[in-house]
C-alpha cells in the first residue's frame, strides 16, 4: 500500500517546465536522508535541526533511515536510527548511489550546502540518480519537513481530492 501517490504533476520555474512528474511513496518504506560526509548534513545547523522532528517521526513510523556520515551522527546524537552510507566519493559499503540504483532507498532528501567541488560532484550524482531513476527527491529543508509530517500523520482519508478551481 502506498501512502503517497502522485501523478502527472508539473512544476513551472523561470528557465524550465517539469511536467509529468509521478511517484509513489509506499508504506514502511526506505527514506534516505544523504548529506555531505562530516557536516552534519548539507545544510545549515538551523535546517539540520528543522529536519529532526521529521527524522524522529520517520523513525517512529518504522521507516528505516540511511544517511551520510555527518547526519549519520547528528542522527545518533540525538537518539534516532540511522544506517551509515557513504558517498560516491569515499570507499565503503554501503555506497548511496548502489542503493538508488538497486531501489533500496525510495525518496531522497538532499539538501545542497554550498557550491564546492565535493559538494557539486557528490550532491549532483546523487539527485541526478534520484530524478532518473524516478526516486522522489526534495532539496528544501521546510518543505521535507511539511512532506514527512504531512505523510506521517494524514492518512489517504484524510486527504480530500478537489480540483483545482476549488482552491480559488
Amino acid at each position: 500500500m502506498n501512502v503517497l501517490e502522485v501523478q502527472g504533476l508539473t512544476k513551472r520555474y523561470p528557465a524550465f517546465t517539469l511536467n509529468g512528474v509521478s511517484f509513489d511513496v509506499p508504506q514502511g518504506a526506505v527514506m534516505g536522508f544523504i548529506g555531505r560526509n562530516g557536516a552534519g548534513k548539507s545544510t545549515t545547523p538551523k535546517q539540520k535541526v528543522a529536519m529532526l522532528d521529521a527524522a524522529k517521526m520517520l523513525a517512529t513510523k518504522g521507516y528505516n533511515l540511511f544517511a551520510t556520515g555527518g547526519t549519520h551522527r547528528f542522527l545518533a546524537e540525538n537518539g534516532i536510527p540511522s544506517t551509515k552510507v557513504y558517498w560516491p566519493s569515499e570507499k565503503g559499503e554501503p555506497q548511496a548511489l548502489k542503493m538508488l540504483h538497486e531501489k533500496q532507498i525510495d525518496m531522497v532528501v538532499n539538501i545542497p550546502r554550498d557550491l564546492s567541488a565535493g559538494e557539486l560532484d557528490n550532491g549532483y550524482k546523487i539527485r541526478r540518480a534520484a530524478i532518473d531513476l524516478n526516486i522522489p527527491l526534495i532539496t528544501n529543508a521546510r518543505l521535507a519537513s511539511a512532506f514527512i509530517q504531512a505523510f506521517c500523520t494524514l492518512s489517504v482519508d484524510d486527504i480530500c481530492i478537489k480540483s483545482w478551481q476549488e482552491y480559488k
